[in-house]
């Protein structure tokens, strides 16, 4: 179903109910017929005698007939004109695709219903925002009334601690970190909170490979009754799974044929995948997938149910010796959110006609803050000192120093870590040491160290 093929709700509540993904069936409102009849004027046939009248009634009898009758032809015309241009508009904007056309803001338009299938490049880390709020942005400022649905709602949390024996100060508990209001599902904290309820919902699971959806697709398309289907996989299967492309590109021809068998009518936009920082011949594997996808693409397509492709790597600053678009190599960033939302929406417009234009990428892209650990303490003991530190929302890592006092530091015995401690056994009795920390959250993002604390073995 494209954009100008947006269906009325039966109900005013078919938007809150069907965006928690109920199972009822969706129905299209007719539109509203008006039923013209024609009021025609009785003639006054007493104005007859004897079929003859004077001359002067016959002169008055004209001149009003003719004045009712110019009155009644231009009521039609009227009504007729306005009829015609009401249905000219209405059948317009209910078949024609034009991506700059406007909704009507007298009509209660039924959401499009979106399902992002991915792998980690889609679920997103803590404290980001996602190409998938990104693009729901895009939907908003393009006045498309969206919903996002699918089983999850979150990015990946990061664990509170991976650390075992003594115990750390824990900011939060698990009620926080499993709990209906996670952390705001896990996102910056800066997203709009519509996007809770009607944007953060997705199938899109860390690692996930295209093989491992097939046999559960079908349920995701009966259960969340999606009308287009963005698809960003295969990754993993190239990297992880060591399939080469063409097999790869088969998992993903079963893969739209398991959805398309429950939903005949489903819309694909299905994503190429990019390159990444040099793992071994990966990159070769992946210039050799996406030229096979390509190829393959159109002859997935159906009657109603078109297969278009989303050049993923082509919009994805990425590349073997130089990734400014990843927080690690691979996974987006602030960029990288907007570039792929960027791909999406070049095709979801250019293809399936949806919005007035593509997203346009901002001419310099948001900060993200990495914010400095707190909670810095010293658990010492006789067999080791221990160096903790609180828990930083969205930190990917911890970079921490250990010095003698006095000592300068030295920056390449920085120790990366993604425990909340740093246990020094080298230590002696009576020796004194200072440690420092700072939050590392993308490669290039990383908060002020904190300020020395000093350690004296006991």
């Amino acid at each position: 179903m494209g954009f100008g093929e947006q269906r009325t709700s039966l109900d005013s509540n078919d938007h809150d109910t069907m965006e928690l993904g109920e199972q009822g069936t969706r129905l299209l409102d007719d539109h509203e017929r008006l039923d013209f009849a024609d009021n025609e004027q009785d003639l006054d046939h007493n104005a007859f005698s004897n079929g003859k009248f004077k001359e002067t009634q016959r002169i008055g009898w004209l001149k009003r007939n003719r004045r009712d009758s110019y009155l009644r032809d231009l009521v039609v015309a009227v009504v007729v004109g306005v009829l015609c241009g009401a249905l000219g508009y209405t059948v317009g904007f209910w078949t024609e695709r034009s991506p700059g056309r406007a909704l009507r803001p007298d009509v209660n338009i039924v959401p499009l219903r979106v399902l992002v299938a991915g792998d980690s490049i889609s679920q997103g880390l803590e404290s980001m925002h996602t190409w998938r709020y990104r693009l729901w942005e895009w939907f908003q400022a393009n006045n498309v009334p969206v919903t996002f649905v699918g089983p999850f709602r979150q990015t990946r949390l990061q664990p509170l601690d991976l650390s075992v024996g003594v115990p750390l100060p824990a900011p939060r508990n698990s009620d926080e970190l499993n709990g209906p209001n996670a952390m705001d599902h896990g996102y910056a904290f800066d997203v709009e909170p519509e996007f809770l309820r009607t944007g953060s919902a997705h199938f899109s699971i860390w690692g996930r490979e295209v093989a491992q959806n097939i046999d559960i697709i079908s349920r995701q398309i009966q259960e969340y009754r999606p009308d287009y289907l963005l698809i960003e996989l295969g990754f993993n299967d190239l990297a992880w799974g060591s399939r080469q492309p063409d097999e790869a590109v088969l998992l993903m021809e079963q893969f739209i044929g398991k959805a398309r068998e429950m939903s005949p009518e489903l819309r694909f936009a299905v994503a190429n995948v990019p390159q990444r920082s040099k793992v071994g011949d990966l990159d070769i594997r992946t210039g050799q997938y996406n030229e096979k996808l390509r190829e393959a693409i159109p002859k997935w397509s159906r009657p109603g149910s078109p297969v278009e492709l989303v050049e993923f790597m082509e919009a994805y600053s990425c590349g073997q010796t130089n990734c400014p678009a990843a927080l690690d190599g691979i996974h987006p960033n602030s960029q990288g959110e907007f570039e792929i939302a960027h791909a999406f929406s070049k095709t979801l417009y250019h293809n399936f006609g949806i919005g007035q234009q593509p997203l346009a990428l901002p001419v310099e892209f948001p900060n993200r803050t990495c914010a400095t650990p707190a909670g810095v303490a010293i658990y010492p003991s006789q067999e080791r000192t221990r160096f903790a530190w609180d828990f930083v929302y969205g930190a990917y890592g911890y970079e921490v120093q250990a010095r003698q006092e006095g000592v300068a530091w030295v920056m390449d015995a920085a120790n990366f870590t993604q425990e909340r401690h740093l246990d020094a056994s080298w230590m002696s009795e009576g020796t004194a040491s200072e440690f420092r920390v700072r939050s590392y959250c993308e490669s290039t993002v990383k908060s002020a160290w904190t300020n020395a604390t000093l350690a004296i073995m006991p």
